[in-house]
């Protein structure tokens, strides 16, 4: 890629072989990633199923915190990876619908 493109700086020379391929990329704000039709990986369940199941993915960039914050209160968004425990408690009392789960490996 180096020798064809120059550098790995532009998301469009992106090259893989995982479940999804990076179709859109707008920096701090999204990228779209959509199934890789030609990906190998099958269900380890159900090897006969080719997996991903999902046909594509927006995620959205972020930056702030507290927006990002507001964003799971008013279900525009389904996942806030980083906080503390803190904004944990918070979102507990403030909503309490909101599910929250803790990732093993990563600050409670």
């Amino acid at each position: 890629m180096i020798q064809q493109y120059g550098n790995l700086n532009d998301w469009h020379h992106a090259v893989g072989t995982g479940p999804f391929i990076l179709t859109d990329f707008v920096d701090n704000s999204s990228m779209t990633l959509v199934k890789n039709p030609n990906y190998w990986g099958t269900d380890e369940r159900h090897p006969q199923n080719k997996i991903p199941y999902i046909s594509g993915v927006k995620l959205m960039i972020i930056p702030s915190f507290p927006t990002a914050l507001a964003a799971v209160r008013t279900g525009k968004i389904d996942i806030c990876p980083s906080g503390t425990v803190l904004n944990a408690q918070a979102m507990t009392q403030t909503n309490p619908e909101v599910k929250q789960i803790h990732i093993p490996g990563q600050p409670p």
